[in-house]
């Protein structure tokens, strides 16, 4: 039986459009199938929905700094049973909770 792997996103693109990733260090299914992707070199959380062409960026660490809704270097993240994002902050070392819209889109 052949595989084929599906292509979602990739590219060494830092900073660049909803298409590219530089360094996606850690990824969530939620239960309708979305995922969510740490962007760790583009200080970003992204959301693709099934079948979207391109990623909604959902948590922006732009311009770097150590605010609650800017992560530098994210490199993990999760959902709690309240549908709370938590998110690996590699380069400041914490653990970030954040609420963001959490719809079927």
């Amino acid at each position: 039986m052949e595989k084929k792997a599906l292509w979602s996103a990739g590219g060494q693109c830092k900073w660049n459009s909803l298409i590219q990733l530089s360094h996606p260090s850690g990824l969530f299914f939620d239960m309708f199938g979305t995922l969510y992707v740490a962007d760790e070199k583009n200080t970003r959380v992204l959301r693709w929905t099934r079948g979207a062409k391109q990623g909604i960026q959902i948590v922006d660490g732009n311009p770097l700094g150590s605010e609650v809704n800017q992560p530098c270097g994210p490199k993990g993240l999760s959902f709690d049973r309240h549908n709370t994002l938590h998110v690996v902050d590699w380069y400041i070392n914490r653990v970030q909770r954040l609420s963001i819209e959490y719809t079927r889109e």
